[in-house]
């Protein structure tokens, strides 16, 4: 389970909500611009430097036991 919040070009900081504890990774194309790990709701922030409009950001998390999920395509807006 990932959800991500709306990213738009003043966005510095990407929320949403995954398993508790798990690890959240960013990408814009192959670079890594952010992680963070959810908390015991399993909600978290990663903070990123501004993107520009219609960037796709890719974004996936690994749990605890280490699965890694597929990455979820965000679109700048």
């Amino acid at each position: 389970m990932l959800t991500v919040n709306t990213v738009n070009t003043t966005t510095k900081m990407v929320t949403g909500k995954t398993k508790a504890a798990a690890v959240v990774t960013i990408k814009a194309g192959t670079k890594v611009i952010g992680t963070g790990t959810a908390d015991s709701k399993g909600n978290y922030k990663a903070t990123i430097k501004v993107q520009k409009k219609g960037t796709t950001l890719q974004v996936s998390v690994k749990d605890k036991a280490g699965n890694v999920s597929a990455a979820r395509a965000v679109k700048v807006v």
